[in-house]
């Protein structure tokens, strides 16, 4: 349903993994 919470979580998991 909450797509733009998902993708940014998703973002900042990505920028942590960096």
């Amino acid at each position: 349903m909450c797509a733009t919470f998902q993708i940014t979580i998703l973002i900042l998991f990505q920028l942590k993994e960096s």
